[in-house]
């Protein structure tokens, strides 16, 4: 049997010590009182922080009643009867962790407001809808124009350099055969420079077969009739090489007459040449002009 608080003194009196059952009882009386104090200043705690929450928005609502109603002119008996609050420091920092708290979450539900659609969006979105659509089918359609005229101009491009090329290979084969034909015309020309030179040969041949004829046919007249005999014999031999001299002659001026109308000719072909050259330029250029 467990002894009750009234035997403790009984036994004190009587002089007996204290047992390990006395002990156990006292160290839990200790501990439940301790922890009676402990709940009792959490409760303590709460019920003032919930008091003051409460008397804080009590006080709000108060302010905001008066804000709407009107009561401005009443604000002096309003602050005759609030009721002083007294809150410890960490009381104190619980109510603004709260105030921090509602602001936060006033703002967000102020941004998710603002980010709602507003009401008539379900009658917009056809036409919303439709009109993207259009946009889109116009941007569709100029892109492919744009694709069409890029591949144009890259069509056109090409065939200009084809022709470019053709032109310059026609310009460079003109180019070869008026060298080749200016080389004949410095042949022909060399030519008829020799003609004329044997030509004056051929004359002075002549002049001085003339002059030896007449010396001969006006030479001493004592000689004898064999002299004069084979003078006459050699004139009809004179005779011939001269008209074999004058026949070459001929020919050579015939030749001569030939080879300038073919030098004639080839500079009009050059002059022509140079002035086609100048009148139709080649299509790389024309477009390097537009462009």
């Amino acid at each position: 049997m467990k002894e009750t608080g009234k035997e403790l003194p009984r036994r004190r009196e009587k002089g007996e010590d204290f047992v390990k059952e006395d002990i156990i009882v006292f160290w839990v009386c200790g501990a439940a009182v301790q922890r009676g104090k402990i709940l009792f200043s959490e409760w303590v705690f709460g019920t003032t922080t919930r008091l003051a929450f409460i008397l804080t928005a009590w006080r709000g609502l108060l302010a905001w009643a008066a804000d709407v109603v009107g009561a401005h002119g009443n604000n002096h008996e309003l602050e005759e009867d609030r009721i002083p609050i007294v809150l410890t420091d960490d009381q104190r920092k619980y109510v603004q962790e709260l105030d921090s708290k509602v602001s936060s979450l006033s703002r967000t539900i102020h941004d998710l407001r603002l980010r709602l659609p507003p009401p008539d969006i379900s009658q917009r979105l056809p036409h919303i809808l439709a009109h993207s659509l259009a946009s889109n089918a116009d941007l569709a359609l100029q892109l492919n124009a744009h694709s069409a005229t890029k591949e144009q101009a890259q069509l056109r491009e090409v065939t200009l350099q084809e022709e470019n090329a053709a032109y310059e290979k026609a310009l460079l084969n003109c180019e070869n055969n008026i060298l080749e034909r200016m080389q004949e015309a410095d042949l022909l020309l060399r030519k008829l420079q020799e003609m004329d030179e044997t030509e004056q040969t051929l004359m002075e041949e002549l002049e001085n077969a003339e002059t030896e004829r007449d010396a001969r046919q006006h030479g001493n007249s004592g000689e004898s009739v064999n002299a004069s005999e084979t003078t006459v014999e050699a004139g009809p031999d004179a005779e011939a090489a001269k008209s074999d001299i004058l026949e070459k002659l001929d020919n050579k001026k015939k030749e001569l007459s030939s080879m300038e109308e073919i030098v004639q000719d080839l500079e009009k072909r050059w002059m022509q040449v140079q002035e086609n050259a100048l009148k139709q330029p080649t299509p790389g250029f024309e477009y390097q002009k537009s462009s």
